[in-house]
């Protein structure tokens, strides 16, 4: 065989080997990428659940507050944000006003608990939670759809959001305490606007002061106990005059039960109240 025609065998055999060695080695890189899809779908489904969660925690118009939920099932009612001294009143309140809680608003720290033990028997309640007041967690599922709904409102407690006669029944509870002179008058009148028959104000020493801060976050100065004679003259220069014949039945109730306060509690006529 001449010396050219074995060249140009070898010549033709060399390329298809090269070919095979490119083949070969353009599959090499396949492997690693085969290998890294199943940590980069992980990671994808981690950041997705990340991004939903933090989407499903976060509740519009809430302002700087943080709510967390807890999914378990005790009653709202019997959780941290509903103080003994207001829901432990509240039994004999309902006791001692009947249907005239069918249409109720209670302003106050823990508003959830409290708009929550209201609304068990299928009154129409709605709550104000002040935003000076830190809402603390693990909170009921609850509570976070109460303020979802609007039922309950984070805000001034100086501004009441509603129309004048909107209830027939208004709860106030830990809020009056720390207002000065002129944000006290304010909201008194303003809870009396909104009332078209009974207005019932717990204050004094029931533990409502633990969570009190104010929006920028610094703690607010405890404030002063006041008596009671100081607090009926305040209620009594807006106009707010308290009914005996009702604090004496609400004492004779209380007395039947196991309930203590050494809150005082104000059951108190509007000035329209005669009407109805």
């Amino acid at each position: 065989m001449s010396m050219s025609v074995m060249a140009r065998r070898l010549g033709g055999v060399t390329p298809r080997r090269d070919t095979e060695d490119i083949e070969l080695g353009s599959a090499e890189p396949t492997e690693p990428k085969s290998a890294s899809s199943p940590f980069i779908t992980v990671v994808l489904l981690l950041v997705g659940i990340i991004l939903i969660t933090s989407y499903s925690n976060y509740t519009p118009g809430s302002g700087n507050v943080h709510i967390s939920t807890d999914d378990d099932d005790d009653d709202a009612a019997n959780r941290v944000e509903c103080p003994i001294n207001v829901c432990g009143a509240i039994p004999i309140l309902k006791q001692l006003y009947g249907e005239i809680m069918g249409r109720s608003l209670h302003m106050g720290p823990e508003s959830c608990g409290v708009v929550s033990k209201l609304r068990e028997e299928g009154n129409e309640v709605w709550g104000i939670q002040p935003h000076t007041y830190v809402m603390h967690g693990p909170l009921h599922t609850m509570c976070r759809e109460l303020i979802k709904k609007g039922v309950v409102r984070i805000g001034d407690p100086s501004r009441i959001p509603y129309r004048a006669k909107s209830f027939s029944f208004v709860l106030v509870t830990g809020t009056l305490e720390p207002m000065n002179s002129k944000e006290l008058n304010q909201t008194l009148r303003y809870l009396a606007r909104v009332t078209t028959h009974r207005l019932v104000v717990i204050v004094g020493d029931g533990g409502d002061g633990a969570g009190r801060a104010n929006v920028a976050g610094k703690v607010q100065k405890t404030p002063k106990p006041r008596s009671r004679s100081w607090w009926q003259r305040r209620l009594q220069g807006v106009g707010l005059e308290e009914d005996e014949d009702l604090a004496r039945r609400f004492q004779t109730l209380q007395a039947a039960t196991t309930f203590k306060t050494s809150s005082n509690i104000f059951h108190l006529r509007v000035p329209h109240s005669e009407q109805h």
